[in-house]
């Protein structure tokens, strides 16, 4: 039986589309007649970040848990997550909206919105949730192992 559990967050659709921005920018100014290395380098550096770093929990037997800022797998930053134990985990689909009416790339739309099955720990009225995903398999799975590990029952 394991004894670390780690579930990996999705990462916002806008940080694969700065990426890619980044690179045809990077192509344009390359091809240019006067080249700006330094600028070229600046903007790869920030692609690369924004196409390879991830977030995930790091869920143990014990209850001390971490958040993982990671690097193509590699944890640059590791910090602690203070989540209450919980009375329960639960599997369900959710539909949410964010609003983006302020925030650095507002002119991309107002809202974003999606459909996804999520894990979710409750303890008395607060809740946290820990996984997002749209695979029901994938969600039940981790759910699972996650309630096995914690010794906690599984509402789904």
């Amino acid at each position: 039986m394991k004894n670390t559990l780690f579930f990996r967050q999705k990462k916002p659709i806008i940080a694969p589309i700065l990426g890619a921005m980044f690179i045809l920018i990077c192509l344009i100014d390359f091809i240019g007649e006067k080249t700006d290395y330094t600028k070229i380098l600046v903007l790869v550096i920030f692609a690369v970040l924004l196409f390879g770093y991830t977030v995930s929990y790091e869920i143990t037997k014990e209850y001390v848990n971490f958040r993982h800022f990671k690097l193509f797998g590699f944890t640059l930053l590791k910090s602690k997550l203070n989540i209450v134990f919980p009375d329960y985990i639960s599997v369900f689909s959710a539909k949410y909206k964010r609003s983006a009416e302020w925030g650095p790339v507002a002119a991309m739309g107002k809202e974003q919105s999606g459909d996804s099955l999520v894990i979710q720990l409750f303890a008395g009225k607060k809740h946290f949730t820990i996984y997002r995903t749209n695979s029901l398999k994938k969600a039940k799975g981790k759910a699972a192992e996650l309630s096995d590990l914690l010794r906690v029952k599984l509402e789904s």
